[in-house]
C-alpha cells in the first residue's frame, strides 16, 4: 500500500493498515476521491478527515469516544490520546449528524473527561481491594 499511495504519509498509511488491515485500502481510496478527505485532523495526529469519513459510512460511527477509543483506538495508542484531533473529529460526526455547536463542544468535554478519568491511577480503590486481601 505505501508503493501505490506513495502521496499519503507512511504514518497514516501504517496506522490505517494496524487499525483497518485489508479495509485501509478503502479508506486511502476516499482520500483520492477527495483529496480534502487526506487533511490531518490534528498536526501531529495521523487520523485523517477520511478516515472518520470512512467509520461514518462503513462502521456507522454515532459518537465521538465511539471513534476515538474503539475505532481508531488512539485513545488508547495514540501520544495525546486523541486530545488534539477531538475537537476535528467531533466536528465532523457531528456535521454528519446534524449536531449544533454545543453539542460538538460536548462531545469533546464528554471526551476529555473520559480520557482523564481512565488515565488517572486512582489509589483509593486499590488501597481498599489490599485492606479487603488482608482481613
Amino acid at each position: 500500500l505505501r508503493a501505490r499511495w506513495s502521496a499519503v504519509p507512511a504514518d497514516i498509511v501504517g496506522r490505517l493498515v494496524a487499525v483497518y488491515g485489508s479495509e485501509a485500502e478503502r479508506v486511502l481510496e476516499t482520500m483520492d476521491a477527495d483529496p480534502a478527505l487526506a487533511a490531518r485532523c490534528a498536526p501531529a495526529s495521523s487520523i485523517t478527515r477520511a478516515e472518520v469519513t470512512y467509520a461514518l459510512r462503513a462502521e456507522m460511527v454515532l459518537e465521538l469516544d465511539d471513534f476515538l477509543e474503539r475505532r481508531s483506538r488512539v485513545m488508547l495508542y495514540g501520544l495525546d490520546n486523541g486530545l488534539s484531533a477531538a475537537p476535528a473529529v467531533a466536528q465532523i460526526i457531528g456535521a454528519a449528524h446534524g449536531w449544533s455547536e454545543t453539542q460538538v463542544a460536548e462531545a469533546v468535554a464528554r471526551y476529555r473527561a473520559h480520557v482523564r478519568e481512565v488515565k488517572t491511577f486512582h489509589t483509593e480503590p486499590l488501597a481498599a481491594a489490599a485492606s479487603a486481601v488482608h482481613a
